[in-house]
């Protein structure tokens, strides 16, 4: 499933071995920026009521430090198909803690900008760029292997539990769809 996917970015925003270089190559500089990432993604996440949700405040350092592991393991490669597996694992997980991807993109968000900023800051203008670019493809890359990997497992385990396959759950998906976007047009300006 994992190579599947990532086949899907197209291949001018697609995480590359040069993307990894720069972020290998600066990696002293990224981790330094560690304890900064960790603190403000949980103060974002335990400020804002809805994604609060999903956390107790007893698990908070346990969470803190899965960030930092992903974010170690990042940040000191390799990225082989143990690492991108992971990234697939971790859509499963956001399943079972109801984390949805609309909650995964807005923290991508955060820390995209706040490790660009930082590059901006702390690295020569090549350099930065180089690593916000790279920022970005692996952006893209997590982002469609735990959102597809969320959905895709999401029709295994509805495969699982009623037997009804995804070819059958799509066609009942499309026509309901089609539906709701005839209901779309008619209700607005679209």
């Amino acid at each position: 499933m994992t190579n599947e996917i990532i086949e899907q970015i197209p291949e001018c925003v697609r995480f590359n071995d040069e993307d990894a270089q720069a972020l290998l190559r600066n990696k002293d500089v990224l981790l330094a920026l560690e304890d900064g990432l960790v603190e403000g993604f949980y103060n974002a996440v335990y400020s804002y009521s809805v994604t609060r949700a999903v956390f107790t405040d007893d698990e908070r350092a346990a969470r803190e430090q899965t960030l930092r592991e992903w974010y170690r393991r990042t940040l000191n490669g390799p990225f082989d198909d143990a690492y991108w597996k992971w990234q697939t694992f971790v859509g499963l997980v956001h399943i079972k803690r109801k984390v949805n991807n609309a909650m995964v993109s807005g923290m991508w968000g955060w820390i995209l900008t706040y490790l660009s900023e930082n590059a901006l800051e702390h690295l020569d203008k090549t350099e930065a760029k180089a690593v916000i670019k790279a920022l970005h493809g692996l952006q893209a890359a997590v982002m469609a292997l735990i959102s597809e990997s969320y959905l895709r497992n999401m029709f295994i385990a509805v495969d699982k539990a009623s037997g009804i396959k995804e070819a059958l759950l799509m066609r009942l998906v499309n026509i309901e769809i089609d539906g709701m976007l005839e209901d779309a047009r008619s209700d607005s300006a679209l």
